[in-house]
């Protein structure tokens, strides 16, 4: 299966300051960014890869997390 957002694609995004659960959002954590579809949890958010080969990120919420914005 390919892959929904290619290496080299354009993706147009919203600044948001609020993150949605289930919403793709152009992340940055750990100093990386990423496109990733955001799950929230209690203690945490996860964050999804659109492309299956890679893995979830735990993201604790008392890390400095970055959103760009919503695709």
């Amino acid at each position: 299966m390919e892959q929904e957002l290619p290496d080299g694609d354009v993706v147009l995004i919203k600044q948001y300051t609020n993150v949605e659960d289930r919403q793709i959002y152009v992340i940055e954590f750990n100093n990386q960014t990423y496109v990733k579809k955001v799950y929230r949890h209690k203690t945490y958010l996860r964050l999804v890869s659109i492309n299956e080969k890679y893995d979830d990120i735990y993201a604790p919420y008392e890390k400095t997390l970055g959103s760009l914005g919503r695709l």
